[in-house]
């Protein structure tokens, strides 16, 4: 859905699509640090969260746009930006899902050994 976001025909559907885009994208987030609190011995729940959100800050400001532009100068320069947004989008999206899906497994024995 958000792959199609920079290739919307009017502006209105592209920020339909956006606002869409930032209200369920943003549902993770939330999960994601209550879960690392859940699992962390209590002394380390701050260097735990301190690496989470540094991955983070980095992936999303740091290497993402790179990319974006790299991709957009293989499709044929500057003006070929919506596309390279597509591609990233398109192609990152799919990553959560292949490395968190064989994490689950470790994250449901530690929630089962706490909870012994």
């Amino acid at each position: 859905m958000t792959g199609k976001l920079p290739l919307m025909p009017t502006g209105g559907l592209s920020l339909a699509l956006f606002c869409c885009y930032l209200f369920f994208g943003a549902m993770p987030y939330g999960g994601i640090a209550a879960a690392f609190q859940e699992i962390t011995l209590n002394r380390m729940r701050g260097q735990v969260s301190a690496i989470y959100m540094f991955g983070l800050n980095i992936m999303d400001i740091g290497i993402g746009p790179t990319i974006v532009a790299l991709i957009s100068r293989f499709y044929g320069g500057d003006l070929m930006i919506s596309r390279g947004i597509s591609t990233v989008i398109g192609i990152m999206a799919g990553l959560p899902i292949v490395s968190l899906l064989p994490a689950l497994t470790y994250y449901r024995r530690v929630i089962v050994a706490m909870k012994a």
